[in-house]
């Protein structure tokens, strides 16, 4: 061993850097003052070399001997100040931590910790780090208020919104910064607003507003999105005048900023829709209009709201044949508006007020034609359209109307409708009661003489539920199930039970009642109980086979986009639970193809698809999935994606390329430190590969100390370290203990 230092300190000394290493390298392992002097020198001929990663490994080895303690105390700091340098932040943060009080670095190392602190990504370390210091300097007071104010940004983000507002609380206590600070404020009166404490987030904002010259913050928190939100907070609360009034300073900083990206522009539409709706309540109609107007002239988003809401104005103004105008330009223009339905129902309703009986008909006919299955208020035309009939003598349109009404799944209200005109048609204008009979026994569980008795009863429940009485709710409609076994209003009573249930955390309860409710496809809330059997399923009972059968289904009946989405989400994510490989692929492609799909729905669906493949060991397939993912999605399965593409890449014998996406896949996971670590050996399998044994213990060992509360982690990282030293063991240059005299320098003695 001494002779392996001398040489190797003689080759230093006459900076034959290369030499010296080899020799150095050969007793680093030691737990001796040699092997100390030895690692010392290393690092000193690393840094000539400018291989700062080894000299960072070589310092580390030092700063765990005892042997000369002044040289512990300085590598300890250069090994923290590398690993900072480095960008490696757990084991700067840990590193710099240990440098104790007494030590003549101990200041700087403070100075270094801020900076590191302040550039991590891990918030919740940050913030457990600074808290447990004794004293915080104002840096460390400003780190921390940041800290505090990006984690209830994440929490936010996750819809935790009571870990989103502790978050905001704490950052409020060090207002280092006036930006930080009337963001916290933003956020926390935001948060009282999704959560409808609506008073609460009026003082909040009032508070905002307070602040007076609101600094540079960032867009989401301006000025602008908080009058919009006060206004929203009145609207809720019906103080439409003040609503009004913080809409109109939305518009004003809208049209004083330019504003020019789409959501801005959206958000202001917005704002002039809801100016026009308060201005309508207050019966302010020219106003109104107005406003309602400069959505349409400018064609922005919700132009076809602004159309049907001018034309409801007219209407009020008594302007019939303009409003019928508009609402025709609403129907013509916007083919898919979700006002189209109301449009031809108001049409048809000003038509038949001006005795325009043709144009009245058709336009509910319109209506008919267009959503006669999808929109709930095609039986209300089809009821009108009856009536028009009737009323012009033509009782054979009328019953083919009322009929249409009681096979298009009617609800209680409507069928009685239909079933009264159609009495009057059959026993008092035809005089044909048979043929009526024949009619009303056609219809499931309806009775003509106990048709008021069941729905009194059911009647009952419903109000309770409408009350939020959701206990005497359930009471009522069991009662009403086990009276009315064969009631007209059954349905309706197990999906308002179920609704019940599910509101009180009753949930293997609701899903039964929810179950009931899907044996009648032809069920008003049939479409609604497949969503919340699917949610519960997932969510709570864990039964992901039959939530993949409820999302499969619910996706299959569904018309609208987003919620075809959604239930692709939940049936990729049931089939992943339940190992369904076909059904993870099948979704997986489904949710690619879907235009509604933003960047992080398919990048799950390419993850959940990978992950089977993987488990399939079908790699390349697997690969292509994981890489189809990109590094500007931030998402926990993302973070994981990378990963098992180093570990594919290993697999397949890709040493080099697998390192470098390795260590870029790192600086992208700043905000996941388990897959940072999952990476960080995956590298030290690699340094084994490439025969670099000294980067490889440095990898494991950085697992071991960053990571010790993981115990996964910690098995993984012993295991390779059983390997690891091995290796050490057979490829070490020590063959017997050289008897040679130590050449000693002068550091010995400082």
């Amino acid at each position: 061993m001494e002779e392996f230092y001398q040489i190797g300190y003689t080759f230093y000394k006459n900076e034959k850097y290369d030499l010296a290493i080899e020799e150095f390298d050969a007793i680093h392992l030691e737990k001796s003052e040699f092997g100390q002097l030895a690692n010392y020198y290393l690092a000193d001929c690393y840094l000539k070399k400018s291989d700062n990663k080894s000299a960072r490994i070589a310092f580390k080895n030092v700063s765990q001997m005892d042997y000369i303690p002044s040289m512990k105390h300085e590598a300890a700091f250069n090994y923290a100040k590398l690993t900072a340098e480095s960008g490696i932040e757990r084991e700067a943060i840990n590193a710099l931590e240990n440098i104790e009080e007494n030590s003549k670095y101990y200041k700087e190392s403070r100075d270094i910790l801020a900076d590191v602190l302040e550039k991590s990504a891990d918030l919740y370390h940050v913030i457990s780090i600074i808290e447990k210091q004794k004293k915080l300097t104002p840096k460390l007071k400003a780190v921390l208020q940041k800290a505090h104010l990006q984690a209830g940004h994440k929490s936010y983000a996750d819809q935790n919104m009571t870990s989103s507002e502790q978050h905001y609380t704490k950052s409020l206590q060090y207002p280092e910064s006036e930006i930080y600070e009337t963001e916290a404020i933003f956020w926390i009166a935001q948060i009282k607003q999704n959560t409808m404490m609506y008073d609460a987030s009026i003082q909040q904002f009032d508070k905002y507003f307070n602040i007076g010259k609101i600094p540079s913050v960032s867009p989401e928190a301006s000025p602008f999105m908080a009058n919009y939100a006060q206004g929203y907070n009145y609207l809720k609360k019906l103080n439409y005048k003040k609503a009004l009034e913080y809409f109109q300073k939305t518009i004003s900083l809208f049209q004083q900023n330019s504003f020019s990206s789409q959501p801005w522009k959206n958000i202001t539409s917005d704002a002039y829709i809801r100016s026009g709706d308060c201005a309508f309540k207050e019966r302010d109609y020219v106003q109104a209009r107005k406003y309602y107007q400069t959505v349409i002239d400018k064609k922005w988003k919700y132009e076809d709201y602004a159309l049907y809401q001018k034309g409801l104005l007219l209407g009020l103004q008594n302007e019939p044949y303009e409003k019928i105008v508009v609402l025709k330009e609403l129907t013509s223009k916007f083919k898919n508006s979700e006002y189209l339905d109301l449009s031809y129902i108001q049409i048809g309703d000003t038509y038949s007020s001006l005795n325009s009986l043709d144009n009245a008909y058709n336009a509910y006919q319109d209506l008919v034609k267009k959503f006669g299955t999808t929109s709930e208020l095609a039986n209300e035309a089809r009821l009108k359209s009856a009536l028009i009939a009737y009323n012009k003598g033509d009782l054979t349109v009328a019953i083919k109307q009322y009929k249409e009404v009681l096979s298009n799944k009617p609800s209680p209200q409507e069928t009685q409708a239909a079933v009264t005109g159609l009495e009057e048609i059959y026993m008092n204008d035809l005089g044909k009661p048979d043929e009526y009979l024949a009619i009303l026994e056609k219809l499931p569980n309806y009775k003509a003489n106990d048709y008021s008795a069941d729905s009194l009863h059911f009647k009952v429940g419903e109000v309770r539920f409408l009350n939020g009485e959701y206990e005497k709710a359930i009471e009522s409609f069991t009662t009403y199930i086990q009276k009315f076994p064969k009631g007209y209003y059954k349905s309706n009573a197990f999906y308002f039970r179920a609704e019940s249930r599910a509101v009180l955390k009753k949930y293997a309860e609701a899903l039964d009642d929810y179950a009931f409710v899907l044996l009648d496809s032809g069920s008003s809330y049939y479409e609604s109980a497949l969503k919340k059997a699917a949610i519960i399923t997932f969510n709570h009972t864990q039964d992901f086979k039959q939530s993949f059968l409820y999302y499969d289904k619910y996706f299959q009946i569904s018309k609208v986009e987003s919620e075809k989405l959604w239930a692709a989400n939940g049936a990729i994510r049931s089939a992943f639970k339940n190992n369904d490989k076909n059904g993870v692929q099948n979704y997986g492609e489904k949710i690619l193809s879907m235009n509604s799909a933003d960047q992080e729905d398919k990048a799950l669906a390419s993850y959940f698809t990978g992950k089977m493949l993987y488990n399939e060991k079908q790699l390349d397939q697997a690969l292509t999935c994981f890489q189809k993912i990109g590094n500007d999605i931030n998402l926990s399965q993302a973070a994981e994606a990378r990963f098992w593409i180093g570990d594919i890449l290993i697999k397949q014998n890709k040493w080099e390329e697998a390192e470098i996406h390795c260590n870029n896949s790192n600086e992208v996971n700043k905000y996941y430190p388990y897959w940072i670590a999952r990476t960080v050996l995956l590298l030290s399998d690699i340094y084994v590969h490439k025969k670099d044994l000294y980067s490889a213990r440095a990898a494991i060992e950085a697992v071991l100390e960053n990571f010790g509360d993981d115990a996964g982690l910690v098995k993984l990282a012993k295991e390779r370290l059983a390997v690891l030293e091995t290796l050490e063991k057979d490829n070490s240059k020590i063959k017997a203990k050289p008897t040679n005299q130590l050449i000693l320098d002068n550091r010995k003695n400082e």
